[in-house]
């Protein structure tokens, strides 16, 4: 689970309580938004490549419109994949280092 999901809690325990409760109580709500944002992007690719894209004067405007809504839906895919882990946080410190290294001590 990305930390942008529990970054506002400070204890550990309250934090792993708390993961498991969002991981437990919206999976179907989560499985669904993220379904129907699969489908909207998939959507956009029609529009992408219809040679009508290609009439306005502004087309290069409709296409960064685009592009901005298609990273939009990613990175709201991204937050909403509660099984991924953050590279960014930090390994347990109650873990013993010397476990990992795979060296006898």
């Amino acid at each position: 689970m990305l930390s942008i999901w529990t970054h506002h809690i400070k204890d550990p325990q309250h934090k792993e309580k708390y993961e498991q409760e969002i991981k437990h109580s919206v999976t179907s709500f989560t499985n669904r938004l993220r379904q129907i944002l699969k489908d909207m992007d998939a959507s956009l690719d029609g529009q992408e490549t219809s040679v009508k894209a290609y009439d306005s004067p502004n087309w290069h405007y409709r296409q960064a419109d685009t592009n901005g809504y298609r990273r939009c839906i990613k990175k709201i895919l991204n937050i909403t994949d509660l099984d991924q882990k953050d590279p960014y946080e930090r390994p347990d410190s109650t873990t013993d280092k010397r476990e990992h290294s795979g060296s006898a001590v």
